[in-house]
């Protein structure tokens, strides 16, 4: 059958296609700084600005773990799937202020959670103790976006009990005269979860 360009821009104008550069981080506060008294409205104002500081994030894959086996016990072995496997982590990158508020923001976070030095900020518990995961994890929203505009959702990835476990160096250098700080944060998470992936979700009538 020879290629028929017509068919295939007819297909794109029907189905379209869509930019990696429109997209929302959502993450919402976990339990340790929804209760934190007299910290409410900062705490609040700083889940903001990490909703408009992440520069980069990668929408985690999932394998499925295969076991080779011979078929009908002899012959030819055939792969077979037997668990599912997700990353342990998702790497955010995000755009520093001018006052170093994420690097600062996600030291407290990551304190609140084993406690590696003294703070004003949860330090209840003393250093070098865990805080129970339904206190410090939450879920984090991935939003991809249809050109049509910022209110159309295209596709919705969310990572249940998710909470950070590393923030990365910080290069320092002289030469550096036109970049931009960035802090590199992975998270870990439980699950990942499709909201719109059923059935109703998808529309396969080929183009006309």
């Amino acid at each position: 059958m020879a290629f028929d360009i017509s068919k295939f821009s007819a297909h794109l104008n029907k189905y379209g296609t869509i930019k990696n550069n429109r997209y929302e981080v959502i993450i919402s506060p976990p339990a340790s700084f929804r209760l934190a008294p007299g910290f409410q409205e900062e705490f609040k104002e700083m889940f903001d600005i990490l909703t408009l500081r992440v520069e980069q994030v990668r929408i985690p894959n999932v394998n499925l773990n295969i076991q080779r086996v011979n078929r009908y016990g002899i012959g030819p072995r055939q792969a077979f799937p037997t668990n599912a496997e997700f990353p342990d982590t998702v790497s955010l990158t995000f755009l520093e202020t001018t006052n170093s508020d994420v690097h600062k923001f996600f030291h407290v976070w990551m304190n609140s959670i084993f406690g590696y030095y003294n703070t004003s900020f949860f330090n209840e518990r003393g250093i070098y103790l865990a805080e129970y995961k339904n206190v410090y994890s939450t879920l984090v929203q991935i939003n991809v976006y249809d050109d049509k505009g910022t209110d159309i959702i295209s596709n919705e990835v969310e990572l249940t009990e998710a909470y950070p476990v590393q923030i990365s160096e910080v290069p320092l250098s002289w030469g550096d005269n036109n970049t931009h700080m960035k802090i590199n944060v992975n998270f870990a998470f439980t699950d990942i979860r499709f909201p719109q992936l059923n059935p109703n979700a998808f529309n396969f009538t080929p183009p006309t």
